[in-house]
């Protein structure tokens, strides 16, 4: 019992020591990204032409891709007067649609539609420049079919804001990794972010 109550002392001693120096801060946002796919076929790609010699396996294959990000969540501890720097954490909702590949022979890959939850951690060197790492899980749909899947997707994504106010705009250059059970893509986009920052609100910067 003596054990929990120091850990709890010290826990509030660190909390009250991190306020001091920290801010909180609420910032929602919503990313729209366009690029480009890159898939490389696994074993299981192969299943889908039973018995067919002429079929080979594709080095990569290449689709155009488009989604967009909504955080309905997104918590900032901010370090330092002014926001010098900070750390989010925020989820919400993701929707990705991929198109059709380009031939490879007869074979191209169906086009696909993706929903989902994301979550993401933020570290902000700055209000303007920060480096997102976000998680997907993600139900697909192949176009005009029932057939689904699912897929997990890691991505990195550096950020620059060109207006860092109440009301934010900027840029990023996603990369993405995308597994699903029989092929691994690649996807590097670019995105803009428009959000809501409470930090902003009344600054002058």
């Amino acid at each position: 019992m003596g054990k929990t109550r120091r850990l709890l002392i010290v826990l509030v001693l660190l909390m009250s020591a991190s306020c001091a120096f920290a801010s909180l801060a609420y910032r929602p946002s919503v990313t729209a990204w366009f690029g480009g796919v890159f898939c490389h076929p696994e074993a299981d790609y192969l299943k889908e032409y039973p018995g067919d010699e002429t079929v080979e396996m594709p080095k990569f294959r290449t689709s155009c891709s488009f989604g967009f990000d909504v955080k309905l969540v997104d918590i900032s501890l901010a370090f330092g007067k002014g926001d010098k720097g900070s750390v989010q954490i925020g989820c919400g909702i993701s929707y990705m649609g991929v198109s059709r590949s380009l031939a490879y022979g007869i074979s191209i890959l169906k086009p696909y539609s993706a929903l989902g939850t994301v979550v993401d951690l933020t570290v902000n060197f700055s209000r303007r420049l920060g480096v997102d790492l976000k998680y997907r899980y993600l139900k697909c749909h192949f176009t005009g079919t029932e057939q689904s899947f699912i897929a997990h997707d890691f991505e990195v994504s550096p950020t620059y804001r060109f207006i860092n106010e109440a009301f934010t705009l900027g840029v990023a250059l996603p990369v993405s990794l995308t597994w699903k059970a029989d092929a691994l893509s690649l996807r590097t986009s670019v995105a803009v972010v428009i959000g809501f920052d409470t930090l902003g609100l009344g600054s002058e910067k």
